[in-house]
């Protein structure tokens, strides 16, 4: 009976954190794109512009020309 309940508490720790790490990435990726960020096809990937934000990345003056 004390394996049951020790297995039960370690499955049901180790889904909390899972979770908790998948919630830290989700709002990790929907931050913004910094102005450091030079990756300009990830960026458009993920639903945002980065011209708008940082109109000096190489990728935009080449779009814009």
């Amino acid at each position: 009976m004390l394996k049951v309940i020790l297995s039960i508490s370690f499955f049901a720790c180790c889904v909390m954190i899972i979770s908790s790490c998948a919630s830290q990435k989700v709002q990790t990726n929907a931050s913004p794109p910094s102005e450091e960020s030079k990756d300009y096809e990830q960026e458009q990937e993920r639903g945002f512009d980065p011209c708008l934000v940082n109109p000096k990345l190489p990728a935009c003056k080449k779009k814009n020309e």
